[in-house]
């Protein structure tokens, strides 16, 4: 467990504990290789959730494959994140899912099966790939953050379509739930695209 503060956009500390959380997860290499379902669902409930939550864009291919592609299509640098991870059978180590953080004089180390095959590497690689999209937005966006205000102008809500799920339509049933009826004449909807256009988007 080598120190990468100062590399990487995620912190040492963030990698040790995937990868621990990715060995208390079996997922064994079996014949059946990616359609093995503890294989499935590892990518499912541990490395999809985090690839949400670090913000990367990502998608399921056939095989049931979890990919992170970062760049524009056909460009001169991009990158791309297959994830899923296989490993031998638990053999005879002890407790082989528990994730256990050991330290002795070579520094600290994370123990379990699959450390060294691909759980490791797999937590490396999403903090470097993190960081890679972190760069990609800055050079892109930079550090500025913007929002933009919508304005939708329901010139009326009298409807009778009586849609089951709509909690927004009135109609002769209903006139008197949620508010009376309404039908916007021309002025007061020019005034309201007046009132959306005065505030502008800030940083």
């Amino acid at each position: 467990m080598s120190e990468a503060d100062g590399h990487l956009s995620v912190p040492t500390k963030d990698i040790v504990e995937w990868t621990r959380t990715f060995v208390r997860h079996p997922s064994p290499q079996t014949e059946r290789f990616e359609h093995e379902p503890q294989v499935q669902s590892f990518i499912a409930e541990q490395v999809a959730p985090l690839v949400q939550a670090l913000g990367l864009p990502w998608r399921r291919d056939p095989m049931g494959n979890l990919l992170v592609e970062l760049g524009p299509e056909r460009a001169d640098k991009s990158l791309m994140l297959m994830a899923y991870a296989m490993t031998h059978p638990a053999n005879r180590m002890p407790n082989p899912y528990a994730g256990e953080l050991i330290e002795d004089a070579t520094g600290a180390h994370v123990r379990g099966r699959g450390v060294s095959e691909q759980k490791g590497s797999l937590a490396a690689a999403l903090a470097a790939v993190k960081t890679a999209a972190d760069t990609l937005r800055r050079a892109v966006n930079g550090d500025t953050v913007t929002y933009v205000v919508t304005r939708n102008i329901n010139y009326t809500n009298i409807c009778y379509f009586r849609c089951q799920f709509c909690a927004f339509s009135k109609g002769k049933l209903s006139e008197n739930l949620r508010g009376r009826p309404y039908n916007l004449d021309m002025d007061e909807i020019v005034r309201r695209v007046a009132a959306g256009a005065t505030r502008r988007r800030r940083p």
